[in-house]
C-alpha cells in the first residue's frame, strides 16, 4: 500500500518480535501461552518542535510527536530520528495502516493544545513548528495467557515492548528461588553477591541450598563457555575474541564488549552461531542475537539455518551487529526463537 508520507522501514521480523514477547512472558512466570494473532501496524505520527513563550527569561524548547490517530503525545518517536533508520513510501503486504484522524491542517493547533494541557500552560504560550508526518511500524500481538487474551506491542525498529505491565502477578514458587539464583550467576557482581548471601544468611534457606548445588555444577563447566549466556542446547552464539573486553569473566554472564569503529561512526561486533542437530530430520532454527543496554535493545539481527542431522558437528553461521554509540555499556546476548 502506498502511503501519503514516509514510513520507517521495519528492522525486526515477526519471529523476532514474538521472541521478545515469549521471553518476557517466561520471565514473568508464564511459560505456556497461545499466539492468537500477530499483525504489522503502521501508525501515523506528527513530529514537531515546540517553544514555550515565556514572559521573561529563556524560553524552553524541545521536540516530541503526536499520534495522528489517537492524539496522544509520544516522546519515543523523536529518538527514532537519531538512529540510522531507512524510510519507505510503501508498506509490506498485509500490513495494517491506521487512519489519520487529525489532518495536517489541524495538527499544529491540536499539538499545541495537547502539549499545553500536559504541562499545565495556556495553549497560546506554546509555539509549534517544523511539523512532519511519519509512519512508525510496530508488531501488535494477541496472546492467550493466564486465562485471558492480552494484547502486546513490540516496536518494529528497536524492539521496545509495551503491554507487559498488564500481566497478572504469579504467586511465588520454588522455581522462583531457582531463577533468582541463576539470575545472580549471570554477572560477576551477581556471583559476589551470591557468595556473600551464602555466608551471611542474606538469602532464604531454599535459595542457599539451591545456590550451593548449582555452584558445584557450574564450576565444572567454567572453561566450556567463552562468553554470553551458557549454552542454549542446539544453538550457541559467540562473539569473536577480538570483540570481547578484557573482563569477560570466565564466560559467565553477559560478556563485556570491545566493538570496532565502523562507517558513519557506528560500532560493530561480529561472531558466529553454531547450530547442532542430533536428531533424524532437518530442523528449522532461528536465533536472535542482540546488543543490549540494560533492557534496551540497541542492535538485533536474526540468524536462521536449516540444520541437517549432523550429530555433534555444528553448522556455522556468521553474524554482525552495528549500532550508534550512546555512551552506555553494551552487552551481548542471544535467545532462541525457533
Amino acid at each position: 500500500m502506498m502511503l501519503d508520507a514516509p514510513a520507517f522501514k521495519p528492522v525486526l521480523t515477526p519471529e523476532s518480535a514474538l521472541g521478545i514477547v515469549a521471553k518476557a512472558l517466561q520471565e514473568a512466570g508464564f511459560p505456556k501461552f497461545d499466539v492468537t494473532d500477530i499483525k504489522l501496524i503502521f501508525t501515523p505520527y506528527y513530529m514537531f518542535s515546540f517553544d514555550v513563550i515565556a514572559q521573561e527569561g529563556q524560553s524552553p524548547s524541545g521536540k516530541t510527536a503526536m499520534n495522528a490517530y489517537s492524539g496522544d503525545l509520544n516522546d519515543f518517536v523523536p529518538i527514532l530520528f537519531e538512529r540510522p533508520l531507512k524510510t519507505v513510501k510503501q508498506t509490506e503486504e498485509n500490513a495494517v495502516v491506521e487512519d489519520t484522524a487529525i489532518t495536517t491542517s489541524e495538527a499544529k493547533d491540536a499539538a499545541a493544545s495537547k502539549l499545553a494541557s500536559q504541562v499545565g500552560l495556556k495553549k497560546d504560550t506554546i509555539a509549534v513548528s517544523a511539523l512532519k508526518k511519519i509512519y512508525v511500524p510496530a508488531f501488535r500481538i494477541w496472546i492467550d495467557v493466564a486465562g485471558d487474551t492480552h494484547k502486546f506491542e513490540i516496536d518494529a525498529l528497536l524492539g521496545a515492548p509495551s503491554g507487559l505491565e498488564a500481566l497478572p502477578q504469579k504467586p511465588h514458587t520454588p522455581t522462583d528461588d531457582v531463577k533468582a539464583v541463576l539470575d545472580k550467576m549471570k554477572s560477576p557482581q551477581g556471583w559476589i553477591d551470591l557468595f556473600k548471601s551464602l555466608f551471611s544468611g542474606g538469602s532464604s534457606p531454599t535459595q542457599r541450598y539451591i545456590a550451593l548445588g548449582i555452584v558445584v555444577i557450574i564450576l565444572l563447566f567454567l572453561v566450556l563457555s567463552r562468553q554470553g549466556i551458557l549454552g542454549s542446547g542446539a544453538i550457541t552464539c559467540t562473539v569473536g575474541d577480538e570483540y570481547l573486553g578484557p573482563n569477560a569473566w570466565f564466560g559467565l554472564g553477559k560478556a563485556p564488549l570491545a566493538p570496532e569503529l565502523g562507517t558513519n561512526n557506528t560500532l560493530i561486533i561480529k561472531g558466529t552461531c553454531y547450530f547442532t542437530n542430533s536428531g533424524q530430520k532437518e530442523a528449522n532454527m532461528i536465533v536472535n542475537v542482540m546488543a543490549k543496554n540494560g533492557l534496551q535493545i540497541v542492535a538485533l539481527t536474526s540468524v536462521s539455518a536449516v540444520a541437517v542431522p549432523t550429530g555433534t558437528t555444528p553448522l556455522e553461521k556468521p553474524f554482525e551487529l552495528s549500532w550508534h554509540p550512546s555512551g552506555e555499556d553494551v552487552e551481548f546476548t542471544y535467545e532462541r526463537v525457533v
